[in-house]
């Protein structure tokens, strides 16, 4: 597989965090961009509000680093806004968002515009300040449809679970929403165009932990998977895991641990201590979200992956973030086939790990500290045919990241041909599109 998460057009956004006003402390909205060959034409935009725009080259194995306007942070403000950023490339490349301070750190890998699709489900938590998301189009006059799992306020009007809150958007624009007393998991959100979905929440606190801006970029449902490696990292006390159905009827399941059944939207919370796996199972397809828990240090929210969406190859960066004062070790957990371990290459020569067994799957785990005399760094196997997981992560003395190394974002369905031939034709999972309404 390549990298779906690599491509030459992405849009981004920066959801809300926590700013004090009167304090010497720096606030930073920075990309790392990698690119897949040499030289590599770089060009960022954005009109309206901003009116930015920057031209780069990458000229050879590398990143390049940029700082970007602290204006692009959305504020608080439900609405529609032009707080965004367009990247193009003449080649593919790979990039990775932050948001930090001295106080909190965040990141998400963004997602190319050639994997946009049309529906999404939020995931957030419950709010210490805000759960919010933001929905970007990349066309002109793309209708977003969004429903609610419980009543909110827009613009003075309140929005059931019945109701349909439906928003225009055109190219480089996004609808943000927030709420500061609902957790928003569950929100449909549906559109007659491709968008990208952001989603988190603005200074969560979990009890007894330090505060952290969760931000993730998640994925279409048409790629979510059925099966999920949880690995709680030895860097953790402890991991949640939030589980969400695509479908009605969709059964999840792991031996001794959880056995449930959720409708379309419906959503259970999984907690697994620290080094702890387990293979978890849906028997529709699910999105699972994973929040690191630990004690005196801040959460960070991080998508997981599928095993059908593995890939091959990864290129993970190693930020600098010195400015922030932030200066945790970067690990990697990685996740492959028992039997495929000894084929495994860092930077393209074998390493060696400590890999432990998942019970009821033929996967093995093992987590690698990035050593901080990289820059960046590459993950393969000596056969290219061989898919494996990995997710990366950061810690300091009180605040972290997280978020996939990369995946595949092929659809896992793709809608095709009529009703009554016989075939799911609307990716619901059953052949009724002849059976009345």
């Amino acid at each position: 597989k390549t990298s779906s998460s690599s491509g030459q057009e992405f849009y981004l956004g920066f959801l809300p965090m926590l700013i004090i006003e009167g304090t010497d402390l720096t606030y930073r909205l920075s990309l790392y961009i990698t690119a897949e060959s040499w030289p590599t034409s770089i060009s960022l935009f954005s009109k309206g509000v901003i009116n930015y725009s920057y031209d780069s080259i990458i000229t050879s194995p590398g990143e390049l680093t940029l700082t970007l306007p602290i204006d692009f942070l959305l504020d608080d403000s439900p609405g529609v806004s032009e707080k965004v950023l367009k990247v193009t490339a003449n080649s593919s490349i790979t990039i990775n968002a932050y948001i930090s301070s001295e106080l909190s750190h965040e990141g998400y890998l963004a997602l190319p515009k050639s994997q946009f699709m049309n529906e999404y489900i939020v995931v957030t938590q419950t709010p210490t300040v805000q759960a919010q998301f933001a929905v970007i189009a990349t066309e002109n006059t793309t209708t977003v449809n969004m429903t609610f799992p419980t009543s909110v306020q827009y613009l003075g009007r309140i929005y059931t679970s019945q109701d349909v809150l439906s928003i225009e958007l055109n190219q480089s624009q996004l609808f943000q929403f927030v709420n500061s007393t609902s957790d928003l998991t569950g929100t449909w959100i549906a559109s007659d165009k491709p968008v990208i979905l952001i989603s988190g929440n603005k200074r969560k606190k979990f009890p007894g932990e330090n505060s952290n801006n969760l931000i993730e970029q998640l994925p279409p449902l048409l790629t979510w998977g059925i099966q999920y490696i949880l690995n709680a990292v030895p860097t953790s006390n402890r991991f949640l895991f939030r589980i969400v159905a695509g479908y009605n009827n969709t059964r999840i399941y792991a031996p001794g641990k959880i056995n449930t059944t959720l409708n379309f939207a419906g959503y259970t919370d999984l907690e697994l201590n620290t080094s702890s796996k387990m293979l978890l199972k849906c028997s529709l397809p699910c999105l699972v979200v994973a929040y690191n828990r630990h004690g005196s240090k801040s959460s960070w929210m991080i998508n997981q992956v599928p095993v059908k969406q593995f890939l091959n190859y990864y290129k993970v960066t190693v930020p600098v973030l010195s400015a922030i004062n932030f200066a945790g070790d970067v690990h990697v957990y990685i996740q492959i086939n028992s039997n495929q371990t000894d084929g495994l290459l860092f930077n393209r020569s074998p390493i060696s790990l400590t890999w432990s067994s998942v019970n009821d799957s033929d996967i093995s785990v093992a987590d690698y500290t990035i050593p901080s005399s990289y820059s960046s760094v590459t993950f393969s196997h000596q056969d290219s045919t061989i898919s494996f997981g990995l997710g990366v992560y950061a810690l300091d003395s009180s605040r972290g990241y997280g978020y996939p190394g990369g995946q595949s974002l092929s659809a896992i369905c793709k809608p095709k041909g009529r009703p009554a031939d016989g075939f799911d034709n609307d990716c619901d999972y059953r052949t009724d599109e002849e059976l009345p309404n």
